[in-house]
């Protein structure tokens, strides 16, 4: 269970993630999916060990996360993303898509689940798997619609 001070941790390296990431207009799928992954690692790190354990975890599992958050939004590209957003536009809860990129080699598999509206967007949770330089990959998110209602961006 996560006790306060984990939380407040988390808090500030989430804020530090996010401001990170604000300094690209907008920020990179790589930049976001470091983001992502440090948050994610965090929190799983959060839930292992106990007293200045729990904080090692907690700082360990973020830098894991971030670093393959990292390589999974480096490999991908422009088309990478256009799939993605089909996947979370046209596909339902639970069914996945698959595709390699024939550039880098990477393959992946798009998995949309719960959708809901934050902020007047329409949000989908997903999970991503991918095969990136033989290293399989795989973390969860949020993507909502942009603005324009034609594509879809990873928030969290």
């Amino acid at each position: 269970m996560v006790r306060n001070g984990e939380v407040r941790r988390l808090a500030v390296a989430l804020c530090m993630a996010v401001a990170l990431a604000a300094c690209e207009s907008p920020p990179s799928q790589q930049t976001m999916g470091t983001a992502i992954g440090a948050v994610a690692g965090g929190l799983i790190g959060s839930q292992i060990g106990g007293g200045s354990g729990r904080t090692v975890a907690i700082v360990g599992g973020a830098l894991v996360g971030g670093m393959l958050g990292n390589v999974i939004g480096k490999q991908m590209d422009d088309a990478d993303r256009r799939k993605m957003g089909q996947a979370l536009e046209q596909n339902a809860s639970g069914q996945s898509t698959q595709w390699k990129n024939d550039n880098s080699g990477a393959t992946y598999k798009v998995t949309p689940k719960g959708t809901f509206v934050r902020d007047g967007r329409e949000c989908r949770t997903f999970e991503q798997e991918a095969l990136v330089d033989g290293q399989p990959r795989k973390m969860t998110g949020t993507a909502c619609k942009r603005a324009d209602g034609d594509s879809w961006e990873v928030t969290a």
